[in-house]
């Protein structure tokens, strides 16, 4: 993530910490080091550029960037976040009774908010440090984070955050709580909020250098390691494993990084993530990553049932700062020994909805359609599910780009095309590609940053997908309809909002989603009700974790 300017009071201090990004990236070694400031806090906000909600939902993962340089590094934090949405239940409750006036927060047991230039929510904040559960010390510049399951069926998770400051994609082994019934911890103490990087002991829970993917030439067969300023990332899953592609803005390059999984269940250090590969040659700037999912007739494939395996290997688009496109990358597996897999440049679409196009900040991809089609095909009786899959894959995929130049939410689609076998039409299907295409622009206010996914829900109690594009800038969030085609929500935000995650689903009282989103200027969470039902809450951020604070040269 490159951070905007925000407003004239921050423009000294954004300038020399944009300096001081390229600085550290290229100069490591005389910079920073494990050894040198202050250890950075373990229970409080610091320039957050991460947030990520596990998959049961207990766990909000916060990556902190130290993007100021006022420690020795940046951290991660896993947050109870089960006893967060308690206490936001019953604030929402009280500012709907309250019919949203300031008299609701007093009932919630909160003091009514006098500053709302650094926080929109009526009431002051929630105390962060009272949910954190576990936290570490990871280096400076924290660009965001993933997280990913094991794909077998097997409990185990990990969560990545590329570290640009190192360079390195520093990971951890989380607790898998996506049967919320019967979680997995891989901590030795069965924490339900494991935070597992090699942790030194120490005060400051420091990660090991072994959880440091792609610093050590050594593990990977072509002695490579992970090039500078990694930036975005996203994973797909393959052959039992991940892969995971990490953008970098200053290299014009994209690195694979491949995380396998133990068959029978506890990791071993031969499990652990390598870097593989990185493809060069892209144009300047990339910045983020989505996967493409693959069609189900494709795994079906590729498992050994009918039809016949399919040729077909994993994508990745990705979008730039410095070029009017998005690009198709490609996975290709090796059958050589060792295996030494790699990524191509497969092609790709012009940003040509616009004047000029450049500077794209976030991809978010939407494969709901196509997944609600193959679901059907083998949920039902089906006399025939291969030939549903097939006529699924025709079932266009959707995506949105977070775009800068003008500032805009672009929309384009990607067709998978079958090619068969036998052209005199057997149907046996021998191979498919992707066609990426960009067809529509959608204006925003000025400083798009970030896009992503959620749901909203509906005035019926069900939920309905939006698309969020948040203007770090302009301090707002859109609320993107896709079926209207219209922005049909604007949340205000605070200053310098950036990374957004949902808490969405149903606890047994009834459907609820928030939508989460890190302050980067003033280190704090901001929560944004998406109940339409909720007349004076909905569409508005009603509620804040974490006391805001000032950079330091603004105070």
């Amino acid at each position: 993530m490159t951070v905007p300017t925000t407003d004239r009071r921050f423009r000294t201090r954004v300038a020399a910490g944009a300096a001081a990004f390229g600085a550290v990236s290229l100069a490591l070694a005389s910079c920073i080091t494990p050894s040198s400031g202050q250890p950075p806090p373990l229970d409080s906000f610091y320039f957050p550029t991460g947030l990520a909600v596990s998959p049961g939902r207990s766990t909000l993962f916060v990556a902190n960037s130290d993007f100021d340089l006022q420690y020795n590094g940046g951290s991660v934090m896993a947050m109870d976040l089960a006893g967060v949405r308690g206490r936001l239940g019953g604030l929402r409750a009280a500012l709907e009774g309250s019919r949203g006036s300031q008299a609701g927060c007093v009932a919630a047991g909160l003091v009514p908010n006098n500053n709302r230039l650094l926080s929109p929510a009526p009431c002051t904040a929630l105390e962060a440090n009272s949910y954190v559960r576990s936290a570490a010390t990871i280096g400076a510049f924290a660009s965001g984070e993933i997280i990913v399951r094991r794909p077998d069926g097997v409990a185990g998770a990990r969560l990545f955050v590329p570290v640009r400051g190192d360079p390195s994609l520093t990971y951890f082994d989380i607790t898998d709580d996506s049967d919320p019934a019967h979680p997995y911890s891989p901590c030795a103490d069965g924490s339900a909020f494991c935070l597992d990087c090699g942790q030194n002991g120490m005060a400051d829970q420091r990660c090991a250098d072994s959880h440091r993917v792609g610093q050590n030439p050594t593990e990977n067969s072509r002695g490579i390691v992970l090039p500078v300023e990694p930036v975005g990332v996203d994973a797909a899953t393959y052959d039992g494993g991940n892969l995971l592609v990490v953008a970098h803005q200053t290299q014009g390059s994209a690195s694979l990084v491949t995380n396998p999984w133990d068959a029978a269940g506890p990791w071993t250090p031969s499990d652990r993530p390598a870097l593989q590969f990185t493809v060069s040659g892209l144009p300047d700037g990339p910045t983020a990553i989505a996967t493409v999912p693959e069609p189900a007739l494709i795994t079906a494939s590729r498992a050994g049932t009918k039809p016949a395996s399919i040729g077909y290997e994993p994508g990745f688009l990705v979008t730039f700062r410095a070029a009017p496109e998005v690009d198709l990358l490609r996975y290709h597996v090796d059958e050589g020994d060792p295996s030494r897999p790699f990524l191509t440049r497969a092609g790709g679409a012009g940003i040509t909805a616009l004047a000029k196009g450049t500077d794209s900040r976030g991809i978010a991809l939407d494969a709901s359609e196509r997944k609600s089609c193959e679901a059907a095909c083998v949920s039902g009786p089906n006399a025939d599910p291969t030939a549903c899959l097939t006529a699924c894959v025709s079932i266009p995929l959707r995506f949105f780009v977070a775009n800068r130049t003008p500032a805009s939410l672009l929309v384009g689609r990607i067709e998978t095309i079958l090619t068969q076998a036998d052209p005199t039409g057997t149907g046996k299907v021998a191979s498919a590609f992707d066609k990426v295409s960009i067809y529509e622009a959608v204006p925003l206010t000025y400083g798009a940053s970030h896009v992503a996914l959620g749901h909203v829900v509906d005035r019926d109690g069900k939920l309905a997908l939006r698309v969020f594009a948040v203007a770090f800038d302009s301090r707002f969030v859109f609320s993107y309809d896709p079926e209207a085609r219209r922005v049909d929500q604007v949340i205000r935000t605070g200053r310098g909002p950036h990374a957004i995650a949902f808490d969405t689903g149903d606890d047994g009282d009834g459907m609820h989603s928030f939508l989460l989103v890190g302050h980067f200027t003033d280190s704090y969470v901001g929560v944004v009700d998406l109940d339409m039902r909720h007349e004076y809450t909905f569409g508005s951020m009603f509620a804040s974790l974490g006391q805001p604070v000032s950079p330091k040269e603004s105070k």
